[in-house]
C-alpha cells in the first residue's frame, strides 16, 4: 500500500520512460563473467580512507561511466570521494552524525546520494571539475537507511528504511514524493532495489519476505 501517492506527471514521466528502456534491451544480458574467470581475480590495490579510530566500511559504489571514482560509506559517519588510479582521497563528504550505511553515484553526474544510520538521506553536489562539494538533506524516515538508488528517470532517489517504508525523494527539491505505508510490510525493510525499466521495486525485510511494488 502507497501511503502517498505519486503526482499525475511523475508517474506520467515512469511509464514513458519505462517504455524508452525496454524496448531499447530487446536482448537478455550476457555481461556477467564466466566462473572460472571469477575465480581468478586477485588483490591489486589496499587503500585506507577512513578515520582508524572508527574503522569499518559499510557501502561502497563505483561510477558506472569512470570506474577510477570510487565512494565509500563508513562507520565513522563520512562517506569519501576516491580515485583508484591516483591513489589518492578526493573528497571526504561529513554531514551525517551516524554511520554511513549507503552510497550511490548519480550515473550522468557529480552527485553523490549518501544514507545513514542518522535516518537522514543527503545528496552532495559539486561543479563540474570540482571536489568542494554541498549538501542538502532529506528526512522523511523514522529509521535507519538500508538502502539508497537512483532511479532511472535520474532526478529522484529510492529508499528503504528500517521503519518498514519505502521512499521516492526529488534531489533537487530535497522533497518526498512518495512513501509506503508502514502497515504494507511485518519487519523493517533490509535492503531494496529497482528494476532498470523503473516501474517495480523488490524490497527485502529482515523476517524474510520479499515484496514486489508497482511504483507506478
Amino acid at each position: 500500500e502507497v501511503e502517498k501517492g505519486f503526482p499525475s506527471e511523475v508517474e506520467k514521466q515512469m511509464k514513458i520512460l519505462s517504455q524508452e528502456l525496454s524496448s531499447a534491451r530487446t536482448k537478455r544480458d550476457t555481461s556477467a563473467l564466466p566462473r572460472d574467470t571469477i575465480k581468478k581475480f586477485s588483490e591489486k590495490q589496499s587503500n585506507a580512507v577512513h578515520k582508524a579510530s572508527k574503522p569499518g566500511i559499510l557501502s561502497v559504489d563505483v561510477h558506472s561511466k569512470d570506474s577510477d571514482k570510487i565512494v565509500t560509506g563508513g562507520v565513522d559517519g563520512s562517506a569519501v570521494l576516491f580515485d583508484r588510479a591516483a591513489k589518492k582521497k578526493l573528497a571526504t563528504l561529513t554531514g551525517h552524525s551516524k554511520a554511513v550505511t549507503q552510497v550511490s553515484f548519480h550515473p550522468d553526474s557529480t552527485a553523490i546520494a549518501t544514507g545513514s544510520q542518522d535516518k537522514t538521506i543527503r545528496v552532495w553536489n559539486a561543479e563540474q571539475g570540482s571536489n568542494a562539494y554541498k549538501s542538502h538533506s532529506i528526512s522523511s524516515h523514522s529509521g535507519e537507511i538500508t538502502s539508497l538508488q537512483f532511479h532511472p528517470l535520474s532526478n529522484y532517489i529510492v529508499s528503504t528504511s528500517q521503519d518498514q517504508t519505502w521512499g521516492f525523494h526529488d534531489i533537487e527539491r530535497a522533497t518526498t514524493v512518495a512513501t509506503s505505508s508502514k502497515d504494507s510490510v511485518s519487519s523493517p525493510m533490509s535492503c531494496g532495489g529497482v528494476h532498470p525499466d523503473g516501474l517495480l521495486l523488490a524490497t527485502g525485510q529482515q523476517d524474510g519476505s520479499i515484496n514486489l511494488w508497482n511504483i507506478a
